[in-house]
């Protein structure tokens, strides 16, 4: 399994299956739901849905000229739901539960907020992660969350973690000042964060399996709890790998590292935890408060340095 967030154009990702909002009826009452349709092959679209207009939630469709299939999801008005959160998080449940009864490879998974804007960003972006996570164990295929909003999209950030992360990025911004230095902290490619292998003694696959064994956990069960793409293992095994500092605290977090046990897995590899760096400041306060939730944590990631753990590692 592949997560990804992104905030390219839903049509140009190369997937296996496209999940297209609609209201009530299958109608196809926002632009982008009427996009997809023209760009898959409308009038064989339309002639589909209307031979299956007995389902009321979901009706799966060919994708022509676009992907292999297109699951067309019906969205209630919001003003007629009382606990839009708890609906929100079931509608994406439910998405789930349909690809894995159908056995699909991979999906494109937008924010419903892209085709009906009056749904709130922070919600609809906070429950779709929450029902990928609590799905976990099942998911088997790869799935890509489309944003759907411009990269200028201001978040609300009301959450509980948003104020302490936020809290977090003002006291970095004062240790900057107060040092009078600046550093390129959004991106983990910074020259300092190049190394040759160091560690020769033990090859870093061989250091992976061996705290893997030494949890309750198996190789399958971390794979997923680190969003590490099973592809990524062949490159892994070569004796001269040198994980990236991403990669690391993919691991802390897949092996619920403390912060003691996470810093002595980065000095190991000649990192550490940066203060000025947003990343690694996100990070390490998940680690503190023991939230290992890899997607939650990317979804914070992305939304506060547009970048996720997983960017080093999974394989396209």
């Amino acid at each position: 399994m592949a997560f990804r967030i992104t905030y390219k154009n839903i049509k140009e990702i190369k997937v296996s299956t496209l999940v297209n909002f609609v209201s009530k009826g299958f109608v196809m009452t926002s632009q982008l739901s009427e996009e997809l349709v023209y760009a898959a092959n409308k009038d064989s679209v339309y002639s589909e849905i209307e031979k299956n207009l007995d389902n009321e939630k979901i009706i799966i469709t060919s994708g022509y000229n676009l992907c292999e299939s297109i699951m067309h999801v019906t969205v209630e008005d919001l003003k007629k739901i009382s606990n839009v959160k708890e609906y929100i998080y079931d509608l994406y449940s439910y998405i789930l539960e349909i690809c894995m009864k159908n056995k699909i490879s991979s999906i494109c998974l937008p924010l419903v907020c892209s085709f009906y804007n009056n749904f709130p960003v922070d919600l609809v972006y906070e429950q779709a992660i929450n029902a990928i996570s609590n799905h976990l164990v099942n998911i088997d295929f790869d799935l890509y969350i489309v944003l759907g909003i411009t990269e200028d999209t201001v978040f609300s950030g009301q959450s509980e973690i948003d104020r302490k992360i936020q809290t977090l990025f003002k006291e970095m911004n004062m240790r900057i000042v107060e040092k009078k230095r600046s550093c390129d902290c959004e991106s983990h490619n910074c020259e300092h964060y190049r190394h040759s292998y160091l560690d020769k003694e033990e090859v870093f696959f061989d250091f992976f399996i061996k705290n893997i064994r030494n949890t309750h956990f198996n190789e399958i069960d971390v794979y997923k709890r680190g969003n590490i793409d099973r592809r990524m293992f062949a490159k892994i095994r070569n004796p001269n790998f040198y994980p990236t500092k991403k990669m690391l605290f993919s691991v802390a977090i897949a092996l619920k590292y403390d912060l003691s046990t996470s810093e002595k897995l980065l000095n190991k590899y000649r990192y550490h935890f940066d203060s000025t760096c947003r990343i690694d400041i996100i990070v390490r306060y998940f680690i503190i408060n023991k939230i290992y939730d890899i997607y939650q944590l990317d979804g914070y990631l992305f939304k506060y340095a547009y970048e996720q753990l997983c960017d080093d590692f999974i394989l396209n």
